[in-house]
């Protein structure tokens, strides 16, 4: 696209691809590494028991991590959870904004309460960890 200069003659701009700040893929790893999921899945014990795993995803690094596991889920362990995995987020835990999670009664206006006071929101939506 050609430009006018002062003394009458044109410039010629050239185009260059767009910074790493523009690029979609900057764009989207951005949005991930704001994104934090979590759910409840269960595994069968060898002595035939269930057990309630609670586990988190990063959006950003794909990496799903065990916050516990517990025979009985209740509203207050699931809190305690929260509690620590905001302190094993340590530093990280300003860039997390959202916390995906399901409407279960597990996860309470305190668990929700935790997240806030990190600037945490919670999405709630259905989120299901597969089995493989």
């Amino acid at each position: 696209m050609p430009f006018l200069r002062p003394d009458g003659g044109t410039l010629t701009c050239a185009f260059t691809s767009p910074g790493p700040l523009d690029s979609p893929n900057y764009v989207e790893r951005r949005q991930a590494e704001a994104i934090l999921a979590c759910d409840f899945f269960t595994v069968d014990l060898l002595d035939g028991t269930q057990a309630y795993v609670l586990a988190v995803i990063d959006h950003a690094t794909r990496r799903i991590s065990v916050l516990g596991l517990t025979l009985h889920p209740t509203g207050e362990w699931t809190t305690q959870q929260a509690r620590n995995l905001i302190m094993d987020l340590g530093d990280h835990a300003s860039r997390v904004t959202f916390m995906i999670r399901d409407r279960g009664s597990n996860f309470t206006t305190a668990f929700d309460a935790v997240l806030a006071r990190s600037s945490v929101r919670p999405a709630h939506q259905e989120v299901i960890v597969q089995r493989s």
